[in-house]
């Protein structure tokens, strides 16, 4: 099951207005990791080039990448291809002619506190979670979490493993009204989620997270939410780019008349 976890540690408001950065999403990636993936590294800073990307992805099943605070635009890229299955290649060393073909498919943990997956290809590839803010009094000390870790393990591993076995028995007789753009995925979760619950819950779930994956991305655009605006006025407009760039810095103008367009 392939895919792109995004997970956002909670900020706190404080009575000050200032914020609180709230720990929680390093932890859960290094319990996801140690559940499937035991690495000796489980979270790591983000690669610098698509090369540090692959050759990450040939050397474990599961990526987790932890305090990020923005996503290069390669990079991005690289996570798509990545998710859906893709290869890099680059010439051997020593050699003119030769390639070292790297090739691979795996799922991603990204954790951050920042909207880091700006761009919608990313975006419509990965699920978010925000996690919740966490109480003073609910915080435990890492040692006395991970020793009850290590003995939920085998049984939060073999829960997971009935599911992917029923999810194998299951999925030739999946069928979906509409496959999303992660079809394989979609259905390979619908026919695991029925060895815990009734069918539908995921797929709703999902499309949910979807819309409001995206909706994130319109809002962290600020031309795309201009735009948007706009087309709630109305449900059609028509004109050049400088009419477009007019309308669009009009509530700029209209505040401030000494801007200069």
């Amino acid at each position: 099951m392939r895919h792109c976890l995004m997970t956002r540690s909670a900020r706190h408001r404080r009575n000050d207005g200032r914020y609180d950065h709230q720990p929680g999403g390093r932890r859960r990636g290094k319990i996801l990791r140690a559940l499937i993936d035991p690495n000796a590294a489980p979270v790591r800073t983000a690669p610098r080039e698509e090369r540090d990307l692959f050759i990450a992805a040939g050397n474990g099943h599961l990526l987790a990448f932890d305090n990020l605070s923005d996503l290069p635009a390669c990079v991005s890229d690289a996570l798509c291809r990545l998710a859906s299955g893709g290869s890099f290649a680059v010439r051997q060393l020593y050699t003119d002619r030769d390639e070292v073909l790297f090739q691979a498919a795996r799922p991603i943990i990204l954790n951050g506190i920042e909207d880091i997956i700006t761009r919608p290809d990313l975006a419509d590839r990965a699920i978010f979670l925000n996690l919740p803010h966490l109480q003073e009094e609910r915080r435990r000390a890492e040692n006395e979490m991970w020793c009850d870790f290590v003995s939920a393990q085998p049984h939060i591993l073999g829960a997971l493993l009935n599911a992917a076995s029923h999810g194998l028995r299951a999925l030739p007789e999946v069928r979906l009204e509409q496959l999303p753009r992660m079809a394989d995925f979609a259905l390979w979760a619908s026919a695991c989620e029925t060895a815990f619950c009734p069918t539908g819950g995921f797929l709703h779930a999902y499309k949910a997270n979807r819309r409001s994956a995206i909706e994130n991305v319109v809002d962290a655009d600020p031309v795309a939410a201009r735009i948007r605006d706009i087309m709630a006025e109305r449900t059609m407009w028509s004109g050049n780019a400088s009419d477009l760039l007019r309308e669009c810095l009009r509530p700029i103008a209209s505040r401030c008349p000494s801007f200069k367009r």
